[in-house]
């Protein structure tokens, strides 16, 4: 996963959405998503969905899943094909790396900042504002980080629904989410550059490459020996058997002690419990009264929940089944041990790709007043945007057909 500043964000951007200027950058923006992400066929499902629903004037939310960081550039496209610009929250940490003149485009493109580690009163503000006077739809994540994985989604957070509920509330127009499926295909062969990833990745941790070997195996044992190292660096010792429960268990154990630590009650899934952890940490940190030491053990303790994110992202069962696993699914592995142990801003690409983005039928918002609006909605959008990716997984599994050391590419795209 990409590891970006603890800190709590310095500034806000709002959004500033300016329609000329999205037209006349869509040339720009097109020749960056072929070569900058390299996504050469687009294909949108549902867009009659979005259409009819801001034809309605409605209130619009867009929640896809977030599995690579081409995802923006992919719903933008899926919303230029609907004759629309759209709104798109974003990390702060999006703006700050970037120069004033990109961060300008951003907000052009409508794109504003949220500090995920904190209760940012601003970006939720400006999230309802979007909702409640503009007629573009806006986009939000639910699942907050980049997980690298095509065909899971992890929890859904909260704010998403908490803010389509009090822009609904908010406004005399309806309002309605519209789940999102977004799932990437490879057009052409990435098998050559992903050997040379697993040959970087090998010798990083002081191993010959083994091209004779089979991909998925190279893999499994460079995941099987980074677990390993950081077992034996928390407990002591390494342990065996298969890599599921094992992540589970380091997770649970890095958990409990941080929460025992700081006094606070476990959430009801990890990236909550993960969240918790950090504002509190953040908040301790920026207390003057926090001494050097103390300071200093606390930013331990900040590499320790990002340590709890990194295990997250990686299912440990995601390359295992019956069948081969697919070809994506080994990329998306390899593409989190390259940021995570080859320490890379952001993952290499393979190859060209193509994307499907699916918006699936809308759900309304409910106005009335219950505890449990947020949860039950944020349920819902889940549930739905599981069953687009269900329904989309037509890929067929990798068939590793290598000699000495050719491989094979046939994985099928429907």
């Amino acid at each position: 996963m990409n590891r970006y500043p603890m800190i709590f964000a310095p500034r806000s951007w709002s959004p500033a959405l300016n329609r000329w200027m999205v037209a006349a950058l869509r040339p720009l923006r097109q020749r960056c998503v072929k070569r900058d992400v390299k996504l050469h066929d687009i294909t949108v499902h549902g867009g009659d969905i979005l259409r009819s629903s801001l034809a309605a004037d409605q209130q619009v939310m867009i929640t896809p899943n977030h599995p690579s960081h081409a995802d923006p550039y992919a719903i933008y496209e899926a919303c230029d094909q609907a004759n629309t610009p759209c709104h798109i929250m974003a990390a702060w940490h999006v703006f700050a790396k970037n120069s004033w003149v990109m961060q300008r485009c951003l907000q052009w493109h409508g794109c504003f900042s949220i500090d995920r580690e904190a209760n940012d009163l601003t970006a939720f503000r400006d999230a309802i504002a979007v909702l409640r006077n503009r007629r573009e739809p806006l986009v939000i994540f639910p699942e907050g980080d980049i997980y690298h994985c095509n065909d899971r989604v992890t929890p859904f957070r909260e704010g998403a629904a908490a803010i389509a509920i009090g822009a609904a509330r908010r406004s005399e127009r309806s309002a309605v989410i519209i789940p999102t499926a977004i799932r990437y295909r490879f057009i052409d062969d990435p098998t050559p550059h992903i050997e040379r990833t697993l040959s970087l990745l090998e010798q990083r941790i002081l191993w010959r490459p083994r091209p004779d070997q089979p991909i998925v195996e190279r893999v499994r044992a460079i995941g099987d020996a980074v677990l390993g190292l950081k077992e034996r660096e928390i407990y002591g010792h390494s342990l065996r058997g298969p890599l599921a429960p094992r992540i589970e268990s380091l997770i649970e154990h890095l958990l409990c002690k941080l929460e025992a630590l700081h006094q606070l009650d476990p959430q009801d899934s990890v990236p909550k419990r993960v969240k918790q952890l950090r504002h509190t940490l953040l908040t301790k940190l920026h207390d003057q009264r926090t001494d050097p030491a103390a300071c200093a053990a606390l930013r331990q303790n900040l590499d320790e929940a990002f340590l709890v994110l990194q295990l997250f992202s990686y299912p440990g069962d995601y390359l295992e089944g019956d069948e081969p696993p697919c070809i994506e699914r080994i990329a998306e592995t390899i593409d989190k041990l390259e940021e995570d142990v080859l320490q890379v801003k952001t993952a290499s690409i393979h190859c060209r790709r193509s994307v499907t983005v699916e918006f699936g039928e809308a759900i309304a918002v409910p106005t009335t007043k219950s505890r449990d609006a947020a949860r039950d909605l944020t349920s819902a959008i889940e549930t739905r945007v599981r069953a687009l990716l269900a329904t989309s997984s037509t890929q067929q599994p990798l068939v590793d057909q290598r000699d000495s050391s050719a491989g094979a590419f046939s994985t099928q795209t429907a």
